[in-house]
């Protein structure tokens, strides 16, 4: 954490580390607070069914 922008590049790394985690699992709990992802991935049922349907 020394060196220039540090402290920008670990902020960015961790936004993204916390993006990604609450976009698949749906919450990241920060504090003891649960905060709810707005764009979290919904089930992929519907591929699997429709490759089914082709074969």
């Amino acid at each position: 954490m020394e060196r220039h922008c540090a402290i920008g590049r670990f902020r960015m790394c961790a936004s993204l580390t916390l993006r990604r985690r609450a976009r698949n699992v749906g919450s990241v709990v920060i504090d003891g607070k649960k905060i709810a992802a707005l764009s979290a991935k919904k089930p992929r049922g519907r591929k699997a069914k429709t490759a089914e349907a082709k074969s």
